[in-house]
């Protein structure tokens, strides 16, 4: 049980140094005058994300038959591509990232209780083994929603944006292809897709409707669904996108506003996992130390 401590501080640091990362590798918000101005984009996106986890693609078991027949290969690549295509995994990848994740967390376990019975180590082992080949979908879930988040964030500028340069004579493909090499993150990634649909031949209806079909975005189904009602209606486009922005902002202020209301509630974990305990044994260790002395 001496491991345990150990590897607790070691999860706790691990932690640590990853939440630093994410901050710092946040992506700056971009306003409608960046998004019109020449902006440096690396068009290496791809391959450096397959570059990143080249180590974690080389240390992928194989999958076993049954896991492979049992699994939506098709849900599984819609899942990956909300949540930005990490590493560039491929179904079939990640389907090996969840049976490296089971093995290590049953490793992990069977380390921790190596001082039990061999039944409880078997049975934590079984747990941890499902746990661990569940882990890799809540780490996907997160992502998908903290992109969606920073999609719906960036998304009412790129708008603005929009209804520019349809207003300067643009139609929407040229506007499209205009504005998308200067955006950044998953607005670029986004549409980086529509483009290239585009360039395989496909119409930019079709290539919108694709879009639809795999977002989490609810800002974005909804500017998609307007762009299609007009083209179908041969109405102007730039007025129901000015409207439909001061909606997508209002949408975001409530948001923000939610975020804020939840804020006391989500303390409370913490408060009552580290900071009451810590409190209990500052203010009662005395009075039971003296108990102890004096019986």
């Amino acid at each position: 049980m001496d491991v345990l401590p150990s590897a607790l501080a070691g999860a706790a640091v691990l932690a640590l140094v990853l939440g630093v990362w994410a901050l710092s590798s946040a992506p700056p918000t971009l306003t409608a005058a960046d998004l019109l101005r020449d902006v440096s984009h690396d068009e290496r996106r791809r391959r450096q994300k397959r570059q990143e986890g080249a180590l974690v693609r080389a240390l992928l078991p194989p999958v076993p038959a049954f896991l492979a027949r049992g699994t939506d290969t098709a849900a599984l690549d819609l899942a990956l591509a909300q949540a930005g295509s990490p590493y560039g995994f491929t179904a079939r990848e990640f389907l090996r990232f969840r049976v490296l994740a089971a093995i290590l967390v049953t490793l992990l376990v069977a380390l921790l209780f190596s001082g039990s019975d061999v039944t409880v180590i078997a049975l934590f082992a079984v747990a941890g083994a499902f746990g661990g080949y569940r882990l890799p979908d809540v780490w996907i879930s997160s992502l998908a929603g903290s992109r969606v988040g920073r999609l719906n964030k960036g998304l009412p500028d790129t708008v603005d944006a929009l209804v520019l340069a349809l207003e300067s004579g643009m139609d929407l493909e040229g506007a499209l292809r205009r504005l998308v090499p200067k955006m950044r993150g998953p607005l670029r990634e986004t549409f980086d897709d529509v483009l290239a649909e585009l360039d395989a031949g496909f119409s930019l209806a079709s290539a919108l409707e694709r879009l639809a079909a795999r977002t989490r975005s609810g800002d974005l189904a909804d500017l998609i669904a307007l762009i299609q009602q007009s083209r179908r209606l041969g109405v102007s486009l730039s007025a129901g996108l000015r409207t439909q922005v001061v909606e997508m902002r209002s949408r975001r202020r409530l948001r923000v506003q939610g975020s804020a209301q939840q804020a006391p509630l989500k303390m409370m974990i913490p408060l009552v996992l580290f900071f009451l305990p810590a409190l209990m044994i500052v203010f009662l260790a005395p009075a039971i130390l003296s108990f102890v002395a004096g019986g």
